[in-house]
């Protein structure tokens, strides 16, 4: 589970639910924004040592939706609830993730949604083994 994967994962569901009407940005962008949008990014990633060789990472994506009308407010809340549905379970290299903390807020007409994809992940150490070692006695 990486962000990129992440990344992308929530950019396939936003493409699935919404089609190619809608540009999605996972980059920033400078100039010639396309609206109606959607732009992606990961907020504050964390990992902590939970046992072991586990850890856990706490991953908030931040979703924010530029409309492209004059109706800025009931367009968002339109989008609202269809984010809501389809950021609920992503399929990440054919498993499920859960979205947790599901939460959206319009300001000034720009929508931003924010969802956690937490989840546990396994540190691999690279095994040494000793050659064999001879004692003459």
């Amino acid at each position: 589970m990486t962000i990129q994967n992440l990344t992308d994962a929530i950019a396939e569901a936003l493409f699935q639910e919404f089609g190619s009407d809608f540009e999605i940005y996972t980059e920033k962008v400078e100039q010639g924004l396309t609206e109606p949008c959607f732009l992606i990014r990961c907020l504050n990633p964390t990992k902590n040592r939970h046992l072991g060789l586990r850890y856990i990472r706490t991953n908030q994506f931040s979703i924010q939706y530029i409309p492209s009308t004059e109706e800025a407010i009931v367009e968002c809340t339109s989008v609202m609830e269809r984010l809501f549905e389809c950021l609920d379970s992503l399929n990440l290299s054919d498993k499920p993730i859960h979205g947790t903390n599901l939460n959206g807020d319009i300001t000034d007409g720009i929508l931003t949604f924010t969802v956690n994809y937490d989840g546990f992940v396994m540190k691999t150490e690279e095994q040494t083994h000793m050659e064999d070692l001879e004692i003459d006695f």
